[in-house]
């Protein structure tokens, strides 16, 4: 198991080729609707989710753009900004 772990972290990711990003303090009220709603704003969403546990939000989920440029913008667009008395950090995903 640790041998695949050192394989993904050498896999020569950099932030010019993560089109993913990681974003924690979602309002508990968002759905993915509304997570794909905001951040369409950065480029083409081809994915997005909200994880969930036990059918409610964990308050956290993940976001795919199509191009690593949209992934940056989303994070220079939305990290640090409040929605519903929350703080978004928003990070490149780099797993």
């Amino acid at each position: 198991m640790l041998g695949n772990f050192n394989q993904s972290q050498s896999s020569g990711k950099t932030s010019n080729s993560i089109s993913k990003v990681f974003v924690k303090n979602i309002p508990f009220s968002w759905d993915e609707r509304k997570l794909r709603e905001k951040f369409r704003q950065a480029g083409h969403i081809e994915y997005a989710e909200i994880k969930m546990k036990d059918g409610k939000s964990r308050g956290c989920g993940l976001i795919r753009f199509s191009s690593p440029q949209q992934a940056q913008k989303a994070v220079e667009l939305f990290n640090g900004s409040r929605f519903d008395s929350r703080t978004l950090d928003v990070k490149l995903d780099t797993y």
